[in-house]
């Protein structure tokens, strides 16, 4: 950082630095890319795209190889936890390969977790009560859902 005569942080300095980090190539990426798949993966995708300020994040990319720190594991687990209502334990940040597809799983295993079993009885019946048919038109509905949602 370049200071002024007072000692203090040029503000001028540190405007024009941080606009070259929205647009940084990540650091050391850990595969191939492979693009997030599934809903968990995408929105988890975005928080990194946001805070890391890379646009394109693998699923398998490691949050520290990138740039990442320990502050900013700390705040995907709390924006992880405002859009999932989920909580991740702490210990993910070094225990796991913290990467979005790791996240994604952990995300999804507790979302399943903490439904509640009344409500998987009752969605397993409805589903016992559809032919095979209204099945098939369902998924196509919620595919052309998926996509138009990617679209967005």
């Amino acid at each position: 950082m370049k200071l002024k005569r007072n000692a203090k942080i040029d503000q001028t300095v540190r405007a024009q630095t941080s606009g070259q980090a929205q647009n940084r190539k990540p650091a050391s990426r850990s595969q191939k890319y492979i693009a997030p798949s599934t809903p968990t993966q995408k929105k988890i995708a975005l928080i990194w795209k946001e805070l890391l300020g890379i646009e394109e994040i693998s699923i398998n990319d490691h949050l520290f190889r990138l740039g990442g720190h320990s502050i900013m594991a700390m705040q995907i687990l709390g924006r992880i936890h405002q859009l999932f209502q989920v909580e991740l334990n702490i210990a993910v940040i070094y225990t796991t390969s913290f990467t979005i597809a790791e996240l994604a799983r952990l995300v999804d295993e507790q979302v399943i977790l903490q439904a509640d079993q009344g409500d998987v009885a009752a969605i397993l019946m409805e589903l016992d009560s559809l032919s095979d048919d209204e099945v098939k038109a369902m998924l196509e509905e919620q595919s052309k859902d998926d996509i138009d949602e990617d679209k967005a």
